[in-house]
Order: C-alpha cells, then sequence, then structure tokens
C-alpha cells in the first residue's frame, strides 16, 4: 500500500514542478513592457491654484507606462505672471523654459512653484506648456495647464506710537527711547518714515538730538524681519539757558509695503526747561552784606542763588573772572574753571561750596561752579551810574559800573598808552583808571583832554574801563 503511494507521487511531482513554472513565467511576462512600446507623458491635470494661504504647489507629469530609459522634459511658460517676480521654480527656470530629467521606472515629474513674495496685489495667471519629449516619448492630453496664483491679502498690521504725548525734562540725559508697536510680526525688511516739526528751525542740535539723526526734516527708521515694534531715542541737551518749554512732534509720514499707519500715528513730545528758579533768589546786596563781621574767608554750605547782568568784557585779572550786577550792587565773581560768559549775558548762579574772600583789595565770590548757571537772557545793558570823583573815592561803588565825566589822564603825552595803571583827574581830586594785557585796547595810545570815563570799580578800587569805543568819551 505504501509502496503504490510513493510510485504514484513520483509520476505527479514533476506535473505540479512543470506548472509551478510556467504559472510564474506568465506573471513575468505581463509586468514587463513589450520592446517598442511608446510611453505618453502628459500633465497630471490642466488647472491648478496656488491659493492666497499656500506657499507653492507641486505640478505632476505622468509617464505612462512607466519609463523604460532616462530622458528630460521640456516646459516653458506664458502670462502675466513673472519668474523672479511672482514665482520661482525647482528646478529653476532659463529663458521661460525649464528641463526636468527623468529616470528608468519614474512614473511621475515634479515641478514646484514657489510664491516669490508674500504679498500680491493682484492675481496672477501661469500658463505652462509641455514643448519636448525625448525620443520613444509622445507627449499626451493634457499637454498644457494654466497656473492661477491668487493675491495673498495684507494683513492689516497698523503701526501706533506707544505713546501719543511723552514730556521730558532738559537735564534728564538718559532722554527717552520712543516705541512704535504693531500687532504680527514683519515678513520681510520694512522701514517706517517719521516727519518731525518743530517750531523753531534751529531746536534741533541746541535743545534736543535724536537717534537716528533727521535728514531734511525725517527720521527713518529700519526694521527687521520678524520684529513686532521698533524705536528711536530722544535726547534732551541741558542748556542751562532759560527757554519756555519746546513742543516737537512726530508724525508717520511713510510706510513701506508691509505695514501703515495706524490711529495713535502723532507723538507729542513735551521738552521740559529746567533753568526755572523755583526758589529764593538773592540780591547781590545781600551777599555783600554777608562779609559784614567776617575776618577771613567763609563758604556757602547750602544753595544761595543769585542773578545778575555780565558787565566785564576782558579787561579782567584773567579769563575765571567775571563781575555780575544786579540793581542793588555789584560783585567780583571767579570760577574755578574759565567762564563761558559774555558782557551783556543775564545769568543765574547757585553759590553753594564757592568763598567769600577778599580778593585784590575788593570783595569777592571765589571757585564758583559754572555748571549750576543758567543763561536767562543775552545783550542785556547795565548802564553805568554817574559819580563824581569825590563819589568814587568813598568805597561805596564797589564791583558797580560807574561813570565819571571832565576827567583828563595826567600823563597823556601822545606815547604812553592804556596798559597798566593810570591817572586821572578833575583838577581837584585824581583816580586811577586800570588796564590789563588781555583787554583790546590795552595798546591804544592814551587820548589828551577833557573825557567821560566808564567802567567797573574793581581791582584795588580803580576804574576797568571794557569797551573803549563805550567807555572812553572824549569831551
Amino acid at each position: 500500500m505504501k509502496t503504490t503511494k510513493f510510485i504514484r507521487l513520483l509520476l505527479y511531482f514533476p506535473i505540479l514542478v512543470l506548472v509551478l513554472v510556467t504559472s510564474c513565467t506568465t506573471e513575468d511576462s505581463d509586468s514587463e513592457i513589450p520592446q517598442g512600446t511608446i510611453s505618453l507623458i502628459s500633465l497630471e491635470d490642466n488647472e491648478y491654484l496656488l491659493d492666497e494661504n499656500a506657499d507653492s504647489l507641486v505640478l505632476r507629469l505622468k509617464i505612462a507606462p512607466k519609463a523604460t530609459t532616462e530622458g528630460t522634459v521640456h516646459l516653458n511658460f506664458s502670462g502675466n505672471a513673472h519668474y523672479n517676480q511672482d514665482y520661482t521654480t525647482i528646478p529653476p527656470s532659463a529663458g521661460n523654459q525649464i528641463a526636468i530629467p527623468f529616470s528608468p521606472a519614474q512614473e511621475f515629474v515634479n515641478l514646484v512653484l514657489h510664491r516669490k513674495f508674500s504679498e500680491e496685489e493682484t492675481e496672477k495667471e501661469l500658463q505652462v506648456r509641455l514643448v519636448a519629449v525625448p525620443g520613444g516619448f509622445k507627449i499626451e492630453e493634457p499637454a498644457s495647464a494654466t497656473v492661477m496664483i491668487a493675491p495673498r491679502l495684507k494683513e492689516i498690521n497698523p503701526v501706533n506710537f506707544e505713546y501719543t504725548s511723552l514730556k521730558v525734562r532738559e537735564n534728564e540725559t538718559g532722554g527717552l527711547n520712543v516705541l512704535l508697536n504693531w500687532s504680527q510680526p514683519t515678513s520681510k525688511s520694512e522701514q517706517i518714515t517719521l516727519k518731525m516739526i518743530t517750531t523753531d528751525q534751529n531746536q534741533y542740535g541746541e535743545r534736543f538730538t535724536t537717534t537716528p539723526q533727521p535728514v531734511l526734516g525725517e527720521i527713518k527708521i529700519d526694521v527687521l524681519p520678524g520684529a513686532t515694534s521698533a524705536s528711536f531715542s530722544f535726547k534732551p541737551v541741558n542748556d542751562q539757558v532759560l527757554k519756555e518749554n519746546a513742543v516737537v512732534k512726530f508724525q508717520i509720514n511713510a510706510l513701506s509695503s508691509g505695514l501703515h499707519a495706524g490711529e495713535s500715528n502723532t507723538l507729542e513730545i513735551t521738552l521740559e526747561d529746567d533753568d526755572r528758579q523755583t526758589g529764593t533768589v538773592h540780591k547781590l546786596a545781600e551777599v555783600r552784606e554777608l562779609f559784614e563781621g567776617r575776618t577771613g574767608d567763609w563758604y556757602f554750605p547750602e544753595d544761595y542763588v543769585v542773578e545778575g547782568v555780565i558787565t566785564s568784557d576782558q579787561n579782567v585779572l584773567d579769563d575765571k573772572t567775571v563781575y555780575l550786577q544786579d540793581e542793588t550792587a555789584g560783585i567780583m565773581i571767579r570760577f574755578f574753571l574759565a567762564r563761558n560768559f559774555k558782557i551783556g549775558d543775564k545769568i543765574r548762579l547757585n553759590l553753594k561750596s564757592a568763598t567769600g574772600t577778599h580778593f585784590n583789595g575788593q570783595k569777592s565770590i571765589d571757585q564758583v561752579n559754572p555748571e549750576g548757571s543758567v543763561l536767562i537772557s543775552e545783550n542785556m545793558i547795565v548802564q553805568a551810574e554817574e559819580i563824581t570823583l569825590d563819589q568814587f573815592l568813598s568805597g561805596d561803588y564797589e564791583g558797580k559800573r560807574v561813570l565819571v565825566r571832565n576827567v583828563s589822564f595826567v600823563n597823556a603825552d601822545g606815547n604812553i598808552t592804556f596798559l597798566g595803571s593810570r591817572t586821572i583827574t578833575d583838577d581837584v581830586r585824581v583816580a586811577s583808571v586800570i588796564t590789563y594785557a588781555s583787554a583790546a585796547f590795552s595798546n591804544t595810545v592814551l587820548p589828551a583832554g577833557q573825557l567821560s570815563i566808564s567802567g567797573i570799580v574793581g581791582d584795588w578800587g580803580r576804574i576797568m574801563p571794557q569797551q573803549y569805543s563805550q567807555d572812553i568819551i572824549k569831551l
């Protein structure tokens, strides 16, 4: 029984093997492309849309049946969409044509189209046409397609000043950092142009500065991609000059395409002058009274503010010395730095930490800090008080500007100059006029005859003329 089954198995096994081999051969022959078969190449679709929210899309070309050899397909482009302006492609285009290679057994060829800029204002159309395929292949319909590039609507991204009004005092040297804000990060580099409006053309540089600096009244601020704010700095100049408060206006004047002006598009900055005195201003006669009962030097331990007009020019001891006069008195002031005032300037000084002393035979305030000074006005005229030589010799006019009439220089011989100490007389009394080398008229020859002489009663009780044309008048 077993022997019979074994014999049957030996008889049927070759037949089974033959059937299996035949079956496999048949399947393999069905998957192969017969020699001489032409593959058709076409666009997968004839309409494409790059919608407003998309940055790219893929156009596919189909090869049917699959390619058996390598090759290249050629496409050209037309329409009102411009390469490198509205779109780019992978692979790149050359002269409105693209060559795309493919490999054996490849079924699809991809062309990637990218939106060039993120914001277009109008819809653009691109015609893509399959124009050439290699030998052994044939162009099949659809051989062309229309690509519509939808405009991307601008996002509302208003630019606003953080504040519409700000204040800063001129002694706040750090100034202000002025912010402009918007809601959406910028997608590319942008620029903001601000118009600067002032009431006085000379305000910039004298009362304030900005960074960036304005050009023809405009400040341009560059904005980097991804930013949601920009700023510029506003710094006051502490000019130590008494002035009215100033208002500077900044207005959003122009914006590049990714931004637009919001409702808070104007900023007013009030520049507050800090030179206005709110405390007590002492008279110079009060200062002179402080010397009474004192024998040595003394100092001002606290704030002590005075105001007056500079009556001296160059005919003083040195460049640290001025004479200051108000309606009550005059006095010699010596700064610890070179003076930065001129004759006719009305100024305010804080004498804190200065020293009261006697200098060159007169009461004076020494070591005054010019940094605490304020220029109130300029070109003020202090009229000389007319006195006789008898009054002059009384010593009551020390530090003040005086005028004596009908006097003459004793040694006016046509050779002697003003330089040094020179004697004058009214034929009864005598007095001295002193001129330093720093005076513009120091080398001028003494005039003969009757004169009117004006000057400050200064060093060692002598008259100190300041400006020859006004102080030396021939009668």
